[in-house]
């Protein structure tokens, strides 16, 4: 006896999506897709922000992993957290929908151990510093209101920690000599030091300073002597650095100290350029004074010779400093090794509009705590703090995971077909056979970690 066949909608029973396939009837399919989170894309220094955020999400039990992982591009997280001009929080898809992620504090907060990168590839890491003490420009250009030396030393000593040798006063004038020395590759990353200058008819009735020099000043046993009236030409942050400074030591005066002691002066705070006046070094392209020209790998025209940082063309921030630091450390390891320079492929980037806004509840970002105006004038204590446990915790936990799964079942719950299957790791595949293509998947996941393509012919 014949069976008759009835239509799949009659003998489709509750529960038995399963029973028919029903993937023939699919003109598109979806899709599982990583994409670039705007965030990671915006770093000067190449972190991986998402991943980093992702595990402080899961609190202190994941937070030495969050370390680890920054830990892999900038081994100065607790400097980022504090100097950083945060184009990650610019280019958060969360501004759009209230206000971006307090990324910069959470880095903070997590800033407690470093890595070195070179060293972690085997191979021996010299610093050699013109300087007496270490950090370059962080030292010697941010004041200590707004980097806590304690802060700087700190990591400084976690990366001399990890086998590199530092040797401070000691300013290199010839790079050649030093590869016949013994050393095979040298990466320059000369600070801007030297202050650019304006003509002020003045004559000889006013001892004219650059902002840097006196900011530079102020790490020296014996600061520069500023009058009671100084006018601070420019209006950058070493203007505001310089003119925050003179206020300071102006109130904080005391009978006895130099503070205030000095001539009436005018402070120059124009653009700074590094100093390159003593360093020899051949076929290398100058671009502008104090500046390299240098290729896609940052090697200049000298084999073996790179450079970056203030004395590359570039953005001047601490954060570009670091990335040129780690993506020198890549094509240096590459050269040495005879290999070619690695490539580093992107994914597309997750847009605001492939997100489900409506799956995140509104959460105003947590606002750090600032040392009142009053406390401020007088002395150098940081004016900015930092987050304590629980609001780093919350603030992590604002990040919508653009682009990427996360693990919360909205395309496991929401599909008819059942075609969604769990896999052991937490991520997710889709079962062809049983899959439409009704795109349900697609428009409930909340972070665009789905798309829908053409269908296969």
């Amino acid at each position: 006896m014949s069976t008759m066949r009835k239509p799949f909608a009659i003998t489709l029973d509750v529960g038995s999506g399963r029973a028919n396939h029903t993937g023939a009837w699919r003109t598109e399919r979806p899709v599982y897709v990583d994409r670039l989170p705007p965030c990671n894309n915006a770093c000067p220094a190449g972190e991986n922000i998402q991943q980093w955020l992702y595990d402080a999400e899961e609190g202190p039990a994941k937070y030495e992993a969050a370390w680890r992982q920054i830990m892999q591009d900038n081994p100065f997280p607790a400097v980022m957290g504090r100097v950083c001009y945060r184009p990650c929080e610019t280019a958060c898809n969360r501004a759009q929908l209230d206000s971006a992620v307090g990324i910069n504090s959470v880095e903070r907060y997590l800033g407690d151990e470093a890595l070195s990168r070179l060293t972690r590839l085997g191979h021996a890491v010299t610093i050699k510093d013109a300087g007496a003490a270490p950090g370059g420009m962080m030292r010697y250009g941010i004041p200590k209101y707004r980097l806590p030396r304690d802060i700087l030393d700190a990591e400084v000593r976690r990366i001399l920690d990890m086998g590199v040798t530092l040797e401070l006063n000691t300013r290199v004038t010839d790079i050649q000599a030093e590869l016949d020395s013994g050393f095979d590759a040298a990466f320059v990353a000369v600070g801007a030091h030297i202050g650019r200058r304006a003509y002020i008819p003045a004559g000889d009735s006013a001892r004219i300073l650059d902002a840097v020099s006196v900011l530079h000043g102020m790490e020296d046993s014996d600061p520069p002597l500023l009058g009671r009236r100084v006018a601070v030409y420019g209006g950058g942050n070493t203007a505001m650095d310089a003119a925050r400074t003179a206020t300071t030591q102006a109130v904080g005066r005391e009978p006895g100290n130099r503070f205030g002691q000095g001539k009436n002066v005018p402070l120059i705070a124009m653009a700074t350029v590094a100093d390159l006046r003593d360093l020899e070094y051949k076929a290398t392209r100058a671009r502008a004074p104090g500046v390299v020209e240098v290729g896609p790998d940052l090697m200049t025209g000298h084999p073996g010779i790179f450079a970056g940082g203030d004395m590359v063309p570039s953005e001047r921030t601490v954060t570009v400093a670091i990335g040129h630091g780690k993506k020198a450390a890549r094509h240096v390891d590459a050269w040495l090794r005879g290999q070619g320079s690695p490539a580093a492929d992107k994914h597309a980037p997750a847009p605001f509009g492939a997100l489900n806004t409506w799956y995140y509840a509104d959460a105003p970002a947590t606002v750090r705590p600032r040392l009142e105006a009053a406390r401020r004038i007088g002395t150098f204590d940081e004016v900015t703090g930092g987050l304590d446990e629980s609001t780093a915790l919350f603030e992590a936990r604002r990040c919508m995971s653009c682009g990427n799964c996360f693990g919360c079942d909205n395309c496991y719950g929401v599909c008819p077909d059942n075609a969604i299957v769990k896999l052991a790791d937490g991520r997710y595949e889709v079962d062809y056979d049983y899959c439409k293509g009704c795109g349900l998947c697609v428009a409930e996941c909340p972070c665009g970690a789905i798309e829908m393509t053409p269908e296969l012919a």
